[in-house]
């Protein structure tokens, strides 16, 4: 991220361009469709890092999927995108709204049971 800033009523994150598309396009395109075990190890581990970011802030993405991931030009660092269903949560209270992609959603949230903090 390289710069954010605040309106009235949403927050705005500047980030850098990565040309690399989508994760989703990567390993449509990849060899044989896949992506071999020591490249997802490391988009793996930069994702988490980011989500743990988020966490530790109090912030759920709550639509995390290949398609919301995107790719610098080198296909080596992963962006996490669309923070449209961000949500700040309390870590106190529990959460029951479902929102994202049903594919990739966490099996309590498809069962409608309330949840504790991230998902």
């Amino acid at each position: 991220m390289m710069s954010t800033m605040q309106e009235k009523k949403s927050i705005i994150l500047i980030m850098e361009h990565c040309s690399g598309g989508d994760l989703d396009s990567y390993r449509a395109n990849s060899k044989h469709g896949f992506i071999n075990e020591e490249k997802c190890r490391g988009f793996f581990n930069q994702i988490i890092s980011g989500v743990d970011y988020l966490h530790k802030n109090f912030m759920t993405h709550r639509d995390i999927k290949p398609a919301n991931i995107i790719l610098d030009s080198k296909h080596t660092t992963p962006k996490l995108i669309d923070f449209g269903f961000t949500n700040i949560f309390d870590d106190k209270e529990k959460m029951k709204s479902f929102l994202g992609s049903p594919h990739f959603a966490a099996p309590e949230l498809l069962t409608g049971t309330k949840y504790e903090g991230p998902m």
